[in-house]
């Protein structure tokens, strides 16, 4: 997710009616997606939307049929909303455009621009419907790649991965552990030795990952993240986090120490075998513009690009992605 639009003041959300976006709000958000008839972007996800408010703080208010986000992001306060969220048909289009036509009013209001965030293609016909004065884009880089289930199993059967983790519990015996607290120094350990001692903290410029990793395993149950540490005798290696939203599958973390074949085709494996049931899509996330990334998940299976559009108001130099 990327942010536009940047104020010298703190915006005043309270006045219009919004408070702080907390762990108690799980149920406020699900209830509000279960009218969404399309798939929704990896930062929608109740998890995302909490473990980095060091970097993005979220505010919630509820109107009628819809619960709308509003973010605010990095140190200089910039903010955009995300699309209200609730049904998205004929029947409520009214309601709808109203509610849009109030968040732009809530913007200028207070001398910005409307900058909205995380839109999928399936809104985009509403959208353009209500005649409002708005230049939609998308970067490639924050693109969520999505797989079919079907698709994903399909390339764990590949005979070269068959051999990879053949030979993984072969050579190494592999261990599991299902997400614990009293495991947070072992998967301190594998972020330390996968990324940590490999970049700066200036590089993380959007949260420390550690931080995020620590509030993880604190909270999994209530954040509703499903994940594992994998060891090798008495040496941790790898873990993985995931999250179900509908009937997707969201990747929120795979880490694993460098040079174990087999390890990262098992680990995906056993994220499927262990939590994929009645899923239908997989969610990748996205790949932030870093090639190696990009390479990476291109290779994993047959994959879509889901685009998650931007939109301001019109004017602001910004061009529609192609």
């Amino acid at each position: 997710m990327t942010a536009s639009m940047t104020a010298s003041f703190r915006f005043p959300w309270q006045r219009y009616g919004f408070r702080k976006f907390t762990l108690e709000d799980r149920e406020l958000l699900e209830r509000h997606l279960e009218d969404i008839p399309g798939n929704l972007s990896s930062y929608t996800c109740f998890s995302s939307l909490i473990l980095w408010d060091d970097w993005t703080r979220v505010y919630c208010r509820e109107n009628g049929s819809y619960l709308c986000l509003l973010l605010e992001e990095g140190p200089s306060d910039q903010w955009q909303v995300m699309p209200p969220l609730g049904p998205y048909d004929e029947e409520h289009f009214e309601e709808l455009s109203a509610l849009f036509l109030e968040l732009e009013r809530m913007f200028q209001e207070n001398g910005l621009s409307f900058s909205c965030c995380e839109i999928k293609d399936w809104m985009l016909p509403y959208l353009k419907r209500m005649g409002l004065q708005w230049e939609f884009y998308y970067g490639r880089e924050n693109s969520d790649y999505l797989y079919r289930k079907e698709d994903f199993c399909k390339a764990l059967e590949n005979p070269k991965v068959r051999y990879n983790i053949r030979y993984l519990l072969r050579k190494s015996n592999p261990m599991l552990t299902e997400f614990r607290q009293e495991d947070a120094g072992l998967y301190v350990e594998v972020l330390e030795k996968v990324f940590c001692d490999r970049h700066s903290c200036g590089e993380c410029t959007e949260g420390c990952q550690k931080k995020v990793l620590l509030r993880t395993l604190a909270n999994h149950e209530r954040l509703g993240i499903y994940g594992f540490l994998v060891s090798v005798g008495d040496r941790p290696v790898g873990y993985t986090a995931v999250a179900r939203v509908g009937d997707s599958l969201i990747y929120q973390a795979l880490k694993q120490v460098h040079g174990i074949r087999g390890l990262a085709e098992w680990m995906r494996e056993q994220a499927l075998l262990r939590y994929g049931d009645n899923i239908r899509l997989i969610n990748y996330t996205e790949d932030m513009g870093r090639e190696g990334l990009r390479r990476h998940k291109q290779n994993l299976a047959v994959y879509q690009l889901s685009h998650n559009y931007e939109c301001e108001t019109a004017g602001q130099g910004r061009e529609e992605g192609k």
